[in-house]
């Protein structure tokens, strides 16, 4: 059987280690002080970025929220379009008025197909 050192067993220098607990480091002999500068620099420009970032969503909020303008999912690829309400909804309704494309109907065709 293996014997295990009481603290008593231990010299000066080692109980002084074990009392300053398991997170005891020795300070380094010279300060890293570019490395911490470049460290707080990055954080500060990841600060900078997300606020520009909240400027940006906030100038989104604001787009949508104008009753001037609509903002729409482009009909092909991934962008996104900005168009005048009234110019929309005037091109909308020329289309839909176009009678060699559209006809109008007599009666709901959805109520044949729900039941």
């Amino acid at each position: 059987m293996g014997h295990e050192p009481s603290f008593e067993e231990l010299s000066a220098l080692e109980r002084s280690g074990i009392e300053k607990g398991l997170k005891f480091s020795i300070a380094p002999r010279k300060i890293p002080t570019a490395e911490i500068v470049a460290a707080v620099e990055e954080s500060i420009s990841q600060l900078n970025d997300e606020r520009r970032n909240l400027d940006v969503f906030n100038a989104l909020i604001a787009l949508k929220k104008d009753p001037d303008r609509l903002v729409l999912s482009a009909d092909k690829g991934n962008c996104v379009v900005v168009r005048d309400k009234l110019q929309y909804h005037n091109k909308a309704l020329s289309l839909l008025n176009d009678k060699s494309t559209y006809a109008v109907l007599n009666s709901d065709p959805i109520c044949k197909t729900q039941r």
